[in-house]
């Protein structure tokens, strides 16, 4: 499946404290690619797992990013 990275990146924008965001591919030995999502956020206690929470209301879930937070600078 193709999937949108524009899109992904407008709906990880909509959370709440998320400052910026970078989509990128990453190679995969079993998918051949994966989703990366390097996030920039401000909320101390928000986790890559309740990024992805979040997302599975708003995405299929082949579309749902691995997601690595990034402190802010």
């Amino acid at each position: 499946n193709m999937v949108d990275l524009a899109e992904i990146e407008r709906e990880i924008l909509l959370f709440p404290e998320t400052l910026s965001v970078k989509i990128h591919t990453v190679p995969d030995e079993r998918w051949g690619t994966i989703v990366c999502a390097d996030v920039v956020h401000e909320g101390q206690e928000t986790s890559e797992k309740e990024i992805r929470r979040y997302l599975k209301n708003r995405l299929a879930s082949y579309k749902i990013p691995q997601i690595r937070l990034r402190p802010v600078r």
